[in-house]
């Protein structure tokens, strides 16, 4: 006779498996979240979404025009205005600005062109569900003479009406554009509408030198303050994490980081959409990992990090620098398109309380990383108790 295995059985399986796990953290579950000025926000709604951008030259000549082309889309406004920077410490330090109508208009699946009758159907109604098509798009275009020294270029700030608003990118988890120095293709039957155009030089700034000295929030509120004494009694091994159920998601905490040298204090989130252990989600700021393999990999990743870290905080040249020899898994982003992995790396910082580590990803193609969290190599102990999955899986079990 065929057995037949329970949910709370496979589960069951599953917890007393991840006692060898170490101490496994899970994290605060993120919306889909959108850019602000640049910097990420886990619990902002966009307002528009750049689909398409594409940046090399007009034609074959070298150092002739270049073009950008692009899709921006958007539920509510019919124009834009996008502001992009070169990079911190760049050579040649500019500000450009384009400002055109919105390609892909509208709260239907139905979504029209603000500047022709072009219309096109989509697969949804949200920002999200508005992909790049090949053929038959409208697109914005702007051509400019080619800028030595200026590879790329970040997108700072989206204005509608003169007022900055959140947004997404649909293709990328960085708001980072690179020339790629070839001919920019047009999709096929395209209409192309002239957006306009400007480029300032910017004041030059030699790259910020505190990028690999922490200053640890000197008044944090009063919740961080609580969530920061419960990291370190946690560490210290004398406190318990706090659990709590919601919408068949098990939250643990508190845990407290820095994002953008902004104390905050937040949560990991475990559930288990499919009801069987094996398909656990564990998800904190800004990244998501999926299954039990990814989860293990994070926690020796951290507690490599523990280990070798305090022992690099003395030599000057390890500071700024990614630890060697800590390896995490690819993780999930909520800094652009659902889905996308990018590589995680682990970059020693030192502050006036000690040593710290700044999780980030790794871009491909060059360019910065981009922050997921900063915290006291200290808390790491106290954050891999967080992280350990026993009890949330043993709380969401079917009773």
């Amino acid at each position: 006779m065929k057995k037949h295995t329970s949910n709370f059985s496979r589960l069951s399986f599953a917890s007393i498996a991840l006692l060898f796990l170490l101490s496994v953290p899970a994290l605060a579950v993120n919306e889909l979240g959108a850019y602000e000025k640049g910097v990420w926000n886990s619990e902002a709604v966009p307002e528009f979404s750049i689909v398409l951008f594409r940046w090399g030259t007009k034609d074959t000549e070298l150092n002739g025009k270049d073009r950008i082309l692009g899709q921006v889309a958007s539920l509510n406004h019919t124009s834009f205005t996008m502001v992009l920077q070169t990079l911190e410490g760049a050579q040649a330090p500019y500000e450009m600005t384009i400002k055109g109508g919105v390609q892909i208009y509208g709260e239907g699946r139905v979504a029209s062109c603000t500047e022709c009758p072009h219309t096109r159907k989509y697969n949804g109604t949200t920002l999200v569900s508005r992909s790049a098509y090949v053929s038959d798009v409208c697109c914005f275009v702007v051509d400019f003479d080619y800028i030595p020294g200026v590879p790329t270029l970040k997108v700072v700030d989206m204005k509608a009406d003169g007022r900055s608003v959140p947004y997404m990118i649909k293709f990328t988890t960085d708001p980072i554009m690179s020339r790629n120095g070839l001919k920019v293709p047009v999709p096929g039957n395209s209409r192309l509408h002239e957006a306009g155009f400007s480029l300032k030089p910017l004041e030059k700034k030699e790259k910020t030198p505190s990028a690999s000295l922490v200053t640890w929030p000197a008044t944090p509120g009063a919740d961080e303050e609580t969530a920061d004494h419960a990291m370190k009694m946690l560490s210290a091994g004398s406190g318990s994490p706090v659990f709590r159920v919601q919408d068949n998601i098990c939250f643990s905490g508190p845990m407290f980081v820095m994002i953008g040298n902004q104390g905050r204090k937040e949560e990991i989130a475990f559930s288990i959409p499919d009801g069987d252990a094996a398909s656990l989600v564990v998800e904190g700021p800004g990244f998501r990992l999926r299954g039990m393999n990814d989860v293990r990999a994070f926690a020796m990743g951290l507690k490599s990090c523990f280990t070798t870290g305090e022992s690099l905080v003395y030599n000057p040249p390890s500071i700024g620098k990614p630890i060697p020899g800590v390896a995490f898994p690819s993780v999930e982003t909520t800094f652009g398109a659902k889905g996308v992995k990018s590589p995680v790396q682990a970059v020693l910082l030192k502050g006036k309380s000690g040593a710290f580590i700044r999780l980030e990803t790794i871009p491909s193609g060059g360019g910065e990383g981009h922050e997921l969290f900063t915290t006291k190599i200290g808390h790491i102990p106290g954050l891999l108790k967080l992280f350990n999955p026993q009890t949330p899986l043993v709380k969401l079990a079917p009773k």
